[in-house]
């Protein structure tokens, strides 16, 4: 139970608690002023006890001078302002201090010996109690400093409080209209059942989610089981004396219930036990009443849809497992129809190279023998002219039938890459060596060329690089043969070196028509071809050189890659690992 407070509330009790804190503060200095009156009095006592004593004492009667000492003694120590001793007359016989300056006295009768320094007399001491009074001030002042703390501390307080209570009942009207209008807007219908009288609450929703007019009160159990499809109320039954017997705090469950109207719908309970007695038995249930009819029958709709789904899957994969058959079968001759294509390469391309090779030899044998014994004896001009078409004539038979060779050997060479029949005959080799005789082997191309400069910039101690030599030899060779094929003006440059990390760093450089942006992506591509003609754009070669190339670098774990700009030349580089960091001297 909350306790609200009100201004009202607050006065009433700042005005109980400062008359309690004020009554409080009389009673201790009350208190303390009798302690110090009985310490007073106790103090005074003992002194004149004390001086009585010291004053019936022969020697010390007689010595005037030890009795001011003593009196000097007490007025210093003892906070007695005052002393004065009387005869039996009354009469004064000895003063010390400011008789009469203290606020207490206290009077001692004297005896009647003769020892005595007034027999019959009397002494009387004056008591400062100045402190007494200052002490009890300050304490007055004190507690009534704290008083005042104290209320306006307990005024703060409470003010606090009252402004943290009307927040929260602010926060809680906002709660409770939020809740109010979460129910008037909420699809779900809410409801509560007190165990402990046997009362329930259902919301208007329950009522017309079930076609009723809201506002209906019929008896909540009673009208929903009523409701309940006949196979789905032993399962409601059980659900609830499970609630109800403490074995699920929390459940959810599914059944149909009837609408007014006779349609049946199918509506999901959350239940929660919410509250328990003494003993820890459910007390309170609430939950909610969700009608999830729609996703019924979207879930039937669903899984009519997927037996529909499956048979179809089913036909289909029939079919496919068909057409699978098929394509395997296809592919099975497709593989045949490969290694017999392959087989028929190589076999012609072995064929094709003998008559290459006598062609080639005769084409040069013919050559040396009509130059040793016609070329220069001819007797005419036209001799002359038809001994010279004679030798051009032979040079383009040799120069086509080694064409055509380098083209049976790339054949040949695409067919041993793709079936895996390549010879990689490795070996620790000098780079410089073998750059050195594909540089020999090019230079009968650059005869045909003489506006085309060819430089070597092979630099000294290349690394040794693990590899067949020949293949390293064709990479080059085919590098360079393109270069001075693409070159009409210019120059041609074979630049050899180690790069940042050590490896072999080979780069051949021209000038020549330069590779379109476009093309720069495909140029390893196999079959893929530039036209080296300007003005009909014929291609030259299978355009398998560069891929074979690419395929070879890739064989031994290096890169092979080009940069270059229409028009302004190309720079083909190749780099391969090297075999060891001590370097092949020149």
């Amino acid at each position: 139970m909350t306790t609200k407070f009100s201004t009202a509330n607050i006065w009433q009790i700042t005005i109980a608690l400062a008359t309690l804190l004020f009554a409080v503060t009389g009673l201790v200095c009350y208190q303390q002023s009798k302690a110090y009156e009985a310490v007073r009095s106790n103090n005074v006592a003992s002194i004149a006890e004390l001086f009585t004593a010291l004053l019936e004492q022969p020697g010390h009667v007689a010595d005037r001078s030890r009795l001011h000492a003593i009196a000097g003694a007490f007025l210093n120590e003892q906070r007695i302002s005052g002393i004065v001793l009387e005869d039996a007359g009354g009469g004064v016989i000895y003063k010390a201090g400011h008789p009469g300056a203290g606020e207490a006295s206290y009077r001692v009768p004297l005896g009647n010996s003769a020892d005595s320094l007034a027999p019959g007399g009397a002494l009387e001491l004056f008591y400062d109690q100045s402190r007494q009074t200052a002490a009890l001030s300050s304490l007055g002042a004190m507690l009534l400093l704290g008083n005042v703390v104290v209320l306006v501390f307990f005024q703060a307080l409470m003010r606090l409080v009252l402004r943290r209570q009307h927040k929260a009942e602010s926060l809680l009207e906002q709660q409770e209209e939020r809740l109010r209008l979460a129910l008037e807007a909420s699809a779900d219908g809410i409801w509560e059942y007190n165990i402990l009288d046997n009362s329930h609450f259902l919301s208007d929703r329950m009522y017309s989610m079930l076609g009723f007019e809201p506002g209906n009160r019929e008896d909540g159990w009673r009208f929903l089981f009523r409701r309940v499809h006949l196979e789905d109320r032993e399962k409601v039954s059980r659900t609830r004396k499970l609630m109800e017997g403490g074995l699920r705090e929390t459940l959810v469950t599914r059944f149909r219930m009837e609408r007014i109207d006779g349609e049946w719908r199918h509506i999901l309970c959350r239940a929660k036990v919410v509250a328990v007695d003494m003993s820890g038995k459910p007390a309170r249930i609430a939950g909610t009443f969700t009608d999830v009819s729609p996703l019924v029958d979207a879930q039937e709709a669903l899984a009519n849809l997927n037996r529909e789904l499956e048979e179809r899957v089913e036909q289909r994969t029939t079919a496919l497992a068909q057409k699978a058959e098929e394509l395997a079968e296809a592919n099975r001759q497709l593989r045949e129809l490969d290694q017999l294509k392959s087989s028929f390469l190589s076999s012609v391309s072995h064929e094709l190279r003998t008559p290459l090779t006598s062609i080639l030899g005769f084409a040069r044998l013919i050559d040396k023998e009509f130059v040793n014994n016609y070329y220069g004896r001819f007797e005419t001009e036209r001799e002359e002219r038809a001994g010279t078409r004679i030798r051009d004539n032979l040079r383009i038979i040799a120069s086509q039938g080694e064409r055509l060779s380098r083209l049976v050997n790339d054949v040949l060479d695409l067919n041993k890459i793709e079936s895996g029949m390549m010879e990689w005959r490795d070996e620790l080799i000098d780079p410089a060596s073998v750059l050195q005789r594909a540089v020999e082997a090019t230079t009968p191309l650059l005869e045909g060329k003489p506006g085309v400069e060819f430089v070597d910039d092979v630099e000294s101690g290349l690394p040794q690089v693990r590899l067949d030599a020949d293949r390293l030899e064709q990479v080059v060779i085919n590098l360079l043969h393109n270069a001075v094929k693409f070159t009409e003006q210019g120059s041609v440059r074979l630049q050899a070196g180690r790069d940042e990390s050590g490896d072999l760093r080979v780069c051949v450089e021209d000038t020549g028509l330069g590779i379109p942006a476009h093309a720069l992506d495909e140029i390893f591509d196999k079959f893929h071809q530039l036209p080296t003609d300007a003005l009909h754009g014929k291609p030259v070669g299978t355009g398998l050189g560069l891929f074979i190339c690419r395929e070879i670098v890739r064989h031994y774990g290096g890169r092979l890659w080009v940069e270059s700009q229409a028009g302004a030349g190309s720079t083909f580089t190749l780099l391969l690992p090297a075999a060891s960091t001590v370097p092949v001297e020149a």
